[in-house]
């Protein structure tokens, strides 16, 4: 069995079904489809993953639909009660009651669809509201009982079921009048998904009426009685009489044990006596010359069980996952669920806290699940890239080759480096990546292994030796579904928005382009390239590879370098606030985030290239890594607003380090202070 499959994602136990794909397809055929696939749900250490399911948000929208459905529910027994009385009825408490269930059932319905980008938000939400409906409607008998007792014990499991009759029937036409509502064309997948399984849903009546069925059947006395008009005390003690006869029959033909488990195909180990739930099994028993039909299930009592299986199975794989439905409440900012005490992995733990990167659901609110995530970002981008491609062709077909698998095996180093530190692919960029993460001191420790990496491959000759360039962020990004039908069912999604574009931007050190485009157009209506550039240095600043010259004035802190050209993986500001990017840089508020992971930890100064350096500590695998941190003063970003951007380098390039302990342990501080000290030389 495929483990990624409907069925090995399901937890038991199961009574009356066979977990296989086959039973999934014949039970359901291509309504299999629409139903939903657990996903994983991690704990608040992030480590252990001990199930999966639908985290449902327990938002006061939520509470809102349950307390209307109530009221509608209580409603219509009430009318059914005195419609057997046949008295007057006061319909405006009915109608009211209905008119709220129904609004805010339309909501929902819409929410779910207008977000669900075959996410099969709708199927979520209909299992999770059956669960609802069928705790309300497998007590009706015992309110009418409260309601009118001479009614109550004649009536009470018939105006169950007509209850719950009258409930779909209203419940599927307000669903059909929002997806009508809804327009056919950008959301057609999810209206099929939403029609596909209510439909299922209207076909098997348990599905609302009950929240659990045991191999003795004994919850489906009013369901045999009130649904299906039969006698269920008489059914239930013929079934119950028929067990014991199987079971004799085991005992004193062994050899039927062993077909039984053969021709059936029960796993070896399964117990035989649950062959009475397979199909046509009944009917065999009840074909040989000793059943006695007079104190076991008649023949028409045969066909009602056979039909009644198909229900059962199906009803078990629906309550398998509506199982697995898991109500979130939010409490001081932690995602507490409560398990039930029977509830595996989980038995005898009283609350279950999520991690704070779990999305719960909420049906109430238009995105279902909000879009905005934050997140740790990190882009790293080789310098001129093309530039390196196009000498490689004009070098011939093997160096090509060469330099094509040398970057091949770069950026699969690159994958297992992100992989150890928790970091996760969210976007390939040809000659480069992004990677998100929860962690800032792990993405700060992966980017300065990065760099390490990418100078090890120079050392084997690795073409691409222009240079190596990061981004690194503290950003609210929004989440993008992507789904294309016939692909996996697991969730796809793409990062865009805000703290893409800051990345981006602080990889190329890209600023207005409207001067890029004028220098680019006068040179190709044959102007020199040089006289050009000479013209335009005032505005654009120096050119990129050559920062200002010690003394020069500049917009960034500390910007100054006495070199003709930057060292090897460094970035500074121009005089014009032009990001020029060739090793680590980070956004004010990653560093923010750092600061506050680091807490109280020891920092130290150090001066390289005559500029100074905080020198932050990292654990990192069972080493300390130490990284150098800078403020570099504000960029000017084509579209963003000024930013405050900090260079961060590698400690173990420093050579022998002159560290000297600082009296702030706190890094902000700490930079602000070694910035001033700076400025006043």
């Amino acid at each position: 069995m495929n483990d990624n499959s409907l069925p090995g994602l399901l937890a038991g136990p199961f009574t009356f079904l066979q977990p296989d794909c086959g039973e999934f397809e014949r039970l359901f055929g291509a309504g299999l489809s629409a139903l939903p696939h657990p996903q994983r749900i991690f704990l608040e250490d992030e480590e252990a993953t001990p199930f999966e399911g639908f985290p449902v948000l327990n938002s006061a929208g939520a509470q809102d639909l349950r307390q209307a459905l109530e009221e509608f529910i209580y409603a219509e027994e009430e009318l059914q009660v005195v419609a057997v009385r046949r008295q007057r009825f006061e319909r405006d408490r009915h109608s009211e009651a209905w008119q709220l269930y129904r609004r805010l059932l339309r909501r929902a319905v819409e929410n779910a669809t207008l977000s669900s980008y075959g996410r099969r938000y709708p199927s979520i939400f209909w299992l999770a509201h059956s669960l609802d409906v069928a705790r309300l409607l497998k007590e009706t008998p015992r309110r009418v009982v409260r309601l009118d007792l001479e009614v109550g014990r004649s009536e009470g499991r018939r105006i169950k079921y007509r209850v719950f009759d009258k409930f779909l029937d209203r419940a599927q036409a307000a669903s059909q009048e929002t997806l009508r509502s809804l327009g056919p064309h950008d959301h057609e997948a999810a209206q099929d998904f939403t029609n596909t399984l209510l439909r299922q849903l209207a076909e098997n009546v348990l599905i609302f009426t009950e929240d659990h069925v045991s191999s003795d059947l004994r919850e489906l006395s009013a369901y045999l009685s009130g649904y299906l008009d039969l006698d269920a005390g008489d059914f239930l003690r013929r079934f119950q009489e028929l067990h014991l006869w199987h079971e004799q029959l085991l005992v004193s033909e062994p050899e039927l044990a062993v077909l039984t488990q053969s021709v059936l195909g029960l796993e070896e180990g399964h117990d035989p006596r649950i062959a009475l739930f397979r199909r046509g099994y009944s009917r065999y028993l009840a074909s040989r010359p000793d059943y006695d039909p007079l104190s076991l299930l008649s023949s028409p009592q045969i066909e009602h069980w056979e039909k009644l299986l198909d229900q059962l199975k199906r009803f078990e794989i629906l309550r398998a996952l509506r199982r697995q439905i898991l109500p979130v409440s939010i409490e001081k900012d932690r995602q507490i669920y409560l398990p039930n005490p029977g509830d595996q992995p989980l038995k005898g733990r009283r609350e279950i806290v999520f991690s704070p990167s779990t999305r719960p659901l909420d049906f109430a609110s238009p995105w279902v699940i909000d879009p905005v995530v934050h997140r740790h970002g990190l882009i790293y981008d080789v310098t001129d890239f093309s530039r390196v491609v196009s000498q490689m062709r004009r070098t011939g077909r093997d160096a090509q080759e060469h330099g094509y698998r040398m970057m091949f095996r770069f950026q699969r180093q690159v994958n297992l480096l992100a992989r150890q530190y928790k970091l996760k692919l969210e976007k390939f960029l040809g000659d480069g990546a992004f990677f998100t993460s929860r962690h800032p001191l792990l993405l700060v420790a992966c980017a300065v292994r990065l760099q390490r990496t990418y100078i090890s491959f120079l050392k084997q000759g690795l073409p691409f030796d222009c240079g190596l360039r990061m981004g690194l962020n503290s950003s609210h990004y929004r989440l993008m579904p992507i789904h294309t039908p016939g692909e996996s069912d697991l969730p796809r999604y793409d990062f865009f928005g805000h703290g893409v574009v800051e990345l981006s931007r602080l990889t190329s050190g890209k600023t207005e382009e409207k001067l890029e485009a004028i220098q680019n157009l006068m040179i190709s209506r044959g102007y020199p390239a040089e006289t050009v550039h000479r013209f335009f240095a005032p505005l654009v600043g120096p050119d990129s590879r050559k920062p200002q010259a010690a003394g020069q004035q500049s917009s960034g802190l500390g910007g100054g370098i006495s070199h003709d050209s930057p060292p090897p993986f460094s970035a500074v500001l121009n005089g014009n606030g032009m990001l020029v990017n060739e090793g680590i840089v980070a956004t004010a508020d990653l560093v923010a985030q750092l600061d506050d992971a680091l807490g109280s930890r020891l920092l130290y100064q150090t001066r390289l290239r005559d500029l100074p350096y905080v020198m932050v500590p990292i654990d990192d695998k069972k080493r300390l890594l130490f990284v150098g941190i800078r403020k570099l003063g504000v960029a000017r970003l084509k579209g963003l607003d000024d930013l405050t951007v900090y260079e961060l380098v590698d400690g173990g390039s420093l050579g022998t380090l002159n560290l000297r302990p600082l009296r702030r342990r706190r890094l902000i501080a700490a930079l602000d202070e070694l910035t001033q000290q700076e400025l006043g030389r």
